[in-house]
């Protein structure tokens, strides 16, 4: 299994304030800023734009659409949300079975019973829609072209992704050329030490929000970044400590610490992209 806290954490409250619709032959959630919307000018009409890829629970929880909601209002881009998880996302069901298996005080027989439950979902989702797959990135690269090309001239275009969707913004930031112009990437799935540093060559500025306590990446990885792009302006990063994986995305409820970090995190996106969208 890779790392449990993938799929822990909480479902967030609230309604989404966006629409959905068909873009560019993919059901997209869009959540635009008041501001726009009112016909402001600056940021809100430069006609530049976000895509945000998902953690991996994609469209079947509402903390993606939530914080497109938030990036979008605190930014003045529009924020675009693809569901384009090869037959969709993990199932939130997974969620309370991996809060069994990691409860202080589950036995050896709880913690089992969980590993074989979450297997049972984790196994067929990777096998899918792991995110080193090509199906994945293909659709990935596709759509942030077909979103680039469709932007007024002199707009730029945005990527956030958070775990599974980090791992795609940085494919796409690192297999395309004059596509993306700005990456924000939080906790990403299977990052190598090299992503970044590719990006960053292929003239993208990429912002890195990393928890401390990410089970899935070491920090001797974010070391060895920070060694080759630390001073560089096109790169950013931020340590979130007492942090797991997810944390910017689905922070644990009860865990003020990682509420915290999540709105920090979300700030850290805005300043990023309104440097340089």
């Amino acid at each position: 299994m890779s790392c449990p806290d993938c799929f822990r954490g909480g479902a967030a409250t609230g309604t989404p304030s966006g629409t959905t619709k068909q873009l560019h032959g993919v059901s997209t959630y869009i959540a635009s800023p008041k501001s726009q919307q009112e016909g402001a000018s600056g940021a809100e009409n430069s006609g530049s734009t976000i895509i945000l890829y998902t953690d991996a629970f994609g469209f079947l929880l509402p903390n993606n659409f939530l914080l497109a909601d938030a990036l979008a209002a605190k930014s003045g881009f529009t924020v675009l949300v693809p569901d384009i998880i090869p037959g969709g996302g993990m199932s939130p069901a997974i969620l309370p079975i991996m809060d069994t298996y990691a409860a202080p005080d589950a036995s050896m027989l709880s913690k089992a019973w969980a590993i074989g439950r979450a297997m049972t979902y984790f196994i067929p989702f990777l096998m899918r829609a792991g995110p080193q797959k090509e199906v994945c990135n293909a659709a990935c690269v596709e759509y942030a072209s077909a979103v680039k090309k469709e932007l007024p001239a002199g707009a730029k275009l945005g990527i956030s992704g958070y775990c599974w969707g980090g791992y795609q913004a940085l494919y796409v930031a690192r297999a395309t050329e004059s596509v993306v112009d700005a990456v924000f990437i939080a906790h990403p799935a299977k990052y190598e030490a090299t992503h970044a540093a590719e990006a960053v060559g292929k003239g993208v500025k990429v912002s890195f929000a990393h928890a401390s306590e990410d089970m899935a990446l070491p920090m001797a990885k974010i070391e060895e970044t920070k060694k080759e792009l630390d001073g560089n302006e096109a790169f950013d990063l931020r340590v979130y400590e007492g942090c797991v994986h997810g944390f910017a995305v689905r922070a644990i409820p009860g865990k003020e610490i990682e509420a915290k970090a999540a709105d920090e995190a979300l700030e850290q996106a805005v300043k990023w992209y309104k440097k340089w969208l």
